[in-house]
């Protein structure tokens, strides 16, 4: 089940380019769709084309705000994964300095520890520090062996 939210910045923002391509084709289909039906009479006319090209830039317009939001989400879910690595790889390499120094580190830094243990995991293959939830290392896939 967790496979299916792994890397979601980067189904966002491929999600939000496919969006794009329909949102645009669709808008082409209504513009020539439109003029080619001709509703305001037997003949194509001015007036026809005008509404048909209107329905294409208001489409295209559309279809590109919308899949601009979802494509910045999705690089803000991004940015804030590759954060949070770091944040919990440096405070990983902190607590090792700290240990290194103090080896009586105090009761609440050693629970501290065992409570950062539980949350996250570092690939022994590449170093990455992984949520414990993902099955498997986000940067290079070995499964998870804990």
């Amino acid at each position: 089940m967790n496979e299916l939210f792994d890397q979601a910045g980067y189904k966002l923002q491929t999600g939000a380019k496919i969006i794009m391509g329909i949102g645009m084709f669709l808008s082409l289909a209504g513009c020539i769709t439109f003029v080619a039906l001709h509703p305001f009479g037997y003949e194509v006319t001015f007036p026809d084309v005008l509404v048909g090209l209107v329905i294409l830039l208001v489409g295209v317009l559309f279809s590109w705000f919308f899949s601009l939001l979802i494509f910045g989400f999705g690089q803000l879910v991004e940015n804030s994964e590759v954060s949070t690595s770091i944040a919990v790889h440096n405070y990983n390499r902190q607590q090792k300095n700290a240990e290194a120094d103090d080896p009586e580190a105090d009761k609440d830094s050693r629970q501290q520890q065992v409570f950062q243990k539980y949350m996250y995991w570092t690939c022994p293959e590449c170093g990455t520090v992984n949520m414990s939830t993902d099955n498997y290392c986000t940067e290079c896939g070995l499964k998870n062996k804990t």
